[in-house]
């Protein structure tokens, strides 16, 4: 079993033992159920196939990350019972956990009937769904499949006093080790005080040492213990040396980069567009006053609103005046990509290094823009520098992190050839509940247009935003791919973290049209891009990326960190 063995039998070279569909899902991260289950199930594939050593590696490995997907959501019986049956075959799992195993594996029963609940899934009607699963953890509170359920639900919708209402009522007495571990994990996303005995009877009753050591790392993180930190991800990866987002977490910290601030050298333009979200962009606007500008000016270009934007908007500028905010206001409303070129060849740009776009509803912390001149100042060369954008109503929910482009291929499902999809784009940030994972700098594919930093030269080098994307959706992934296309990769940078007023993809969810211009756009994007293309943007993601995480696992090492892992 590899997180019991790795730290004896951790090869030199270590990733080049990987197989080399593994090395690939890697570069995208390690963290997410879906990812997990992808590369566990092509490590015992190749376990089948390769040489003995190599099938016993790969073999340990898959069982070692089906582990981890399961411990991303431990109510989950199908992976228990998978976990059970490889057990007989390649057996090392924890001895602590198999009873754990066993249990949720017998407990769990996804119900033959269930389009009732299905139905309220796709409305995303809250209340009612709620109010249901309250219901089926009264009457069936021993099938961990509605606990599963309720535990994916709350915490998304943030409806934290519900679940410890429903947790002190209805958790099964037959297992308190491991709802004690959920409640851990629940404070934790809260930002709430752990106790220790909840963290030490969590790790050593209802998770692997790797994963114990890790939360306890990340805890010991956002409490501002940086050398206990340190001191639990060295233990985590000693285990499970695979772990690539925490090499890339645990290096920024290693190296104080999580902590870097800079200046942006010359003249800085923020440019937001806006249409009848006054609300809103009174929050933005708040947060960007309150920020350190270090003397960019703000330009706002109003697609004809018709709420009380316009008077908001004369009321910051007499505030701050014409020479720091600058206001545009246009008859119609011309959309978002041709908002963006508006503003780009404004003549007040022309003399500006340095352009920003932010939307009308974000909330931005005071060091952002230095934040975003430390990711350009490490990497210079880059086409553009975004952040994680995170639910501002539920931090916890990652809206958007580093997406990062693959080749389709059928045997990414069955339907591929027939799909009128072009390319993958990663979303493991949407498998999980944002405790750190994302918390690195790197290279990727794209970064979200709600906060994103561009060399102005750069900019106009690779064009204006595509107009067949208007009037809203997919211009900033577009306009990305095209800097890709001119080796041009993103840069993310999760120690910038701003918050989104709007849930993504709820909006568009209750209204047709929304989704229906959205839909369209997406079909758009996939049907511009060649298969020649898609394989150049990927193939310098994956040679960015690789580089980037190899020349960090250098640094490390050669501060006496990951030495088994090169």
């Amino acid at each position: 079993m590899l997180q019991t063995t790795a730290g004896r039998t951790a090869p030199h070279l270590f990733w080049n033992r990987l197989p080399v569909p593994v090395q690939d899902n890697l570069l995208l991260g390690s963290v997410g159920k879906l990812h997990l289950i992808t590369m566990a199930e092509q490590a015992l594939n190749q376990a089948l196939s390769g040489t003995s050593a190599q099938a016993s590696f790969c073999a340990s490995l898959g069982v070692d990350m089906l582990l981890a997907a399961w411990e991303e959501d431990p109510l989950d019986g199908q992976l228990a019972g998978q976990l059970m049956m490889l057990q007989e075959k390649i057996p090392g799992l924890p001895e602590h956990l198999l009873a754990v195993f066993d249990y949720v594996a017998r407990m769990w029963r996804q119900p033959e009937q269930n389009a009732y609940y299905a139905r309220l899934i796709n409305r995303r009607d809250t209340s009612k769904l709620l109010h249901f699963l309250e219901q089926m953890l009264g009457k069936d509170q021993e099938n961990l499949f509605w606990w599963q359920q309720a535990l994916a639900v709350g915490p998304y919708e943030q409806e934290w006093e519900w679940i410890d209402d429903c947790m002190n009522r209805h958790w099964p007495a037959a297992m308190p080790m491991l709802g004690q571990r959920i409640r851990a994990e629940l404070r934790m996303l809260r930002g709430l005080p752990v106790t220790n005995e909840m963290l030490d009877i969590a790790k050593e009753i209802a998770m692997s040492k790797a994963c114990g050591h890790r939360l306890l790392g990340d805890l010991a993180y956002t409490e501002g213990r940086r050398e206990q930190a340190l001191h639990h991800w060295r233990q985590t990866l000693r285990l499970r040396p695979w772990q690539t987002g925490l090499i890339l977490k645990m290096h920024d910290v290693l190296q104080g980069v999580d902590s870097k601030k800079k200046v942006l050298p010359g003249k800085t333009a923020v440019l937001l567009y806006t249409y009848n979200k006054a609300e809103e962009l009174a929050v933005t606007l708040d947060t960007l006053h309150k920020s350190d500008l270090h003397g960019a000016k703000v330009v706002v270009l109003d697609n004809a609103s018709s709420d009380q934007t316009p008077d908001l908007l004369q009321s910051w500028i007499e505030r701050l005046g014409p020479e720091r905010f600058q206001v545009i206001s246009l008859p119609v409303n011309i959309g978002a990509p041709a908002a963006r070129n508006w503003l780009m060849h404004l003549p007040e740009c022309d003399k500006a290094d340095w352009l920003v776009y932010l939307d009308d509803d974000v909330s931005l912390p005071e060091d952002w823009l230095e934040r975003l001149g430390a990711a350009q100042a490490a990497y210079p060369e880059a086409g553009v520098w975004g952040c994680k954008v995170v639910d501002f109503h539920n931090p916890a929910a990652i809206q958007s992190a580093d997406l990062h482009v693959r080749e389709l291929k059928s045997t990414d499902r069955p339907d591929a050839s027939e799909s009128w999809t072009s390319f993958r784009l990663s979303n493991l940030h949407h498998q999980v509940l944002d405790q750190g994972q994302f918390s690195y700098l790197r290279p990727c594919s794209s970064v979200t247009g709600c906060c994103h930093l561009f060399s102005r030269d750069v900019l106009l080098e690779c064009g204006d935003f595509d107009l067949r994307f208007s009037p809203s959706q997919f211009d900033d992934l577009d306009h990305d791919l095209r800097l890709c296309l001119n080796d041009r990769p993103a840069i993310y940078t999760g120690h910038l973290e701003i918050g989104h007023l709007k849930r993504t993809g709820r909006a568009t969810l209750n209204n047709a049209k929304q989704y229906g211009s959205a839909m369209a756009n997406e079909y758009k994007l996939h049907h511009k891009y060649a298969s020649d293309q898609v394989e150049q943007i990927a193939s310098l993601d994956r040679n960015a990326t690789r580089e980037d995480l190899l020349a960090k696992v250098r640094t490390m090492k050669e501060h006496g960190e990951l030495q088994e892992w090169m």
